[in-house]
């Protein structure tokens, strides 16, 4: 089994647990651990986390992680300042040795994070030169003197023939009628409400849901238009909370990223389906009931795709309950 990265819901974000799968029993006091990847042209490229502008270089360095247990597999706490230059779903290859003599390589993908990956140490901007003050406004001078016409006075105006009572009328009956067309040809658009500002669909958007700790309808609800706009990372963090909290429709869709017989690289993020863990995921929807993930698990046990000996045994006891709740493609299987 490879080495993998993981991280669970209590860890902050960014940080991850590096799990080394098969290693010797190693000298923890003078254990070191080396990340590369290739790059275009094959060289090889150590990741060295103190340089945030240029982290990968050709020049070998090696870490000193915390080591967080050594059970059967060897675990290292890996930090913000690691994980950022970690992209998820791309191939890497560790190195591991100790001052007695153990030397181990293996490979890794990495994973999408939850939460945002920065380094624990940002580098500050250099501060910018203050704008030279603004050069004084000139001084207007005041415009001369210039001697104003004598204008004579208006002759007077005509007595008007109306009485101030049917003047007054007229000038109601104007205003009403003015009112009246207004209200009729007004142009209600602008009283319509503004549409509201759509939700990003991103995965730093997806992360930011996450440290919400939202409900799970609502993460499934965010994981499928994030499916439906094609953003697959995003919606793949949302489905995995969302099952994780015991929805069978995220479970479900989890499950088919994962399986063989469904998998498509236009629909998943992962690079490769994953027998595996197509079965756990469909496996609590069956356990619930749902026909379809019955018919789903059955299908991928029968076919021998897992590790499970008992697989082809069980994938039949779990096509059998799905005929028997009336699944059309279940019960076609049992007629050839």
């Amino acid at each position: 089994m490879p080495s993998k990265l993981e991280q669970t819901l209590q860890m902050p974000g960014g940080r991850a647990n590096l799990r080394v799968a098969g290693t010797p029993k190693a000298d923890h006091a003078t254990l070191e651990l080396a990340i590369t990847k290739p790059d275009p042209t094959g060289t090889t490229r150590y990741l060295n986390p103190s340089k945030p502008h240029d982290p990968w270089s050709t020049a070998t360095h090696w870490l000193k992680p915390s080591p967080a247990g050594n059970g059967g597999d060897l675990v290292f706490e890996l930090d913000g300042d690691v994980t950022v230059h970690l992209l998820p779903y791309a191939p890497y290859e560790l190195l591991l040795r100790d001052g007695g003599g153990m030397r181990h390589v293996d490979r890794f993908t990495g994973i999408a994070l939850r939460g945002a990956s920065t380094a624990s140490t940002p580098i500050a901007a250099p501060a910018k030169p203050a704008p030279p003050p603004p050069p004084p406004a000139p001084v207007e001078e005041p415009p001369p003197l210039i001697a104003e016409p004598v204008v004579p006075p208006p002759p007077p105006e005509p007595k008007s023939r109306w009485p101030l009572w049917a003047a007054l009328a007229v000038v109601v009956l104007l205003l009403a009628g003015g009112a009246g067309w207004y209200f009729f040809l007004r142009d209600d658009s602008s009283s319509a409400a503004a549409p509201a500002a759509e939700t990003p669909v991103t995965l730093d958007e997806a992360r930011r849901v996450l440290t919400t700790d939202p409900v799970p309808a609502d993460a499934l609800a965010r994981a499928q238009a994030h499916a439906a706009k094609g953003e697959l990372q995003g919606a793949f963090l949302l489905y995995r909370y969302a099952a994780e909290k015991g929805d069978m429709t995220a479970s479900m869709a989890l499950a088919a990223m994962y399986d063989p017989a469904t998998y498509n690289a236009q629909t998943s993020p992962l690079p490769a389906a994953n027998p595996a863990e197509a079965a756990r995921w469909y496996e609590p929807a069956a356990q619930a009931g749902q026909a379809e993930a019955q018919y789903r698990l059955g299908m991928l046990l029968k076919s021998g795709a897992t590790a499970d000996t008992d697989g082809p045994e069980k994938g039949v006891a779990w096509l059998r309950k799905a005929a028997d709740q009336g699944y059309a493609p279940a019960q076609e299987e049992f007629k050839k």
